[in-house]
């Protein structure tokens, strides 16, 4: 099994979008990445032979970064592909001179948690209410977390 990690641009984004769309409830749209590209942010994917099984968005500021979204999509999750992907954007922040990960994710996370975790991330807070509910009515809070690089 061939892994690389790598910068995505404008050309993956339909893959990335579809990908996003087969992840999560409420996955951002293609015209959303492309507006993060256009801002500046760093989108890297994860390929295994050839083909791309996961995404992560980092915006930073001055010397803090922030996890805007991340998903290894459905066919490839529980292969430890999150924690490779989240590695190499930590060392690649670090290498810009960023001290401060952060990142929010919904309380009932109960894969990504551990994972944030493991990798050094302390809770920060919670954002009551913050997001819409994956099943049904009502909300769910957001942790807020964040990493010393």
């Amino acid at each position: 099994m061939s892994i690389v990690i790598r910068a995505l641009d404008a050309s993956a984004l339909p893959q990335v979008a579809a990908g996003a769309a087969q992840t999560f409830r409420h996955p951002w749209s293609a015209s959303a990445f492309a507006d993060s590209l256009n801002s500046g942010h760093c989108l890297l994917g994860i390929e295994v032979d050839q083909q791309l099984a996961g995404h992560a968005l980092f915006s930073q500021v001055l010397d803090e970064a922030e996890l805007q979204t991340i998903a290894i999509y459905p066919q490839w999750q529980r292969r430890g592909l999150a924690r490779q992907l989240l590695q190499q954007g930590i060392a690649q922040l670090r290498q810009q001179g960023v001290v401060r990960l952060l990142l929010e994710v919904r309380a009932g996370n109960q894969a990504a948690i551990p994972l944030y975790e493991s990798l050094g991330f302390v809770l920060d807070g919670r954002r009551k209410g913050y997001y819409p509910a994956e099943e049904g009515e009502g909300v769910e809070d957001a942790l807020l977390m964040s990493l010393m690089l």
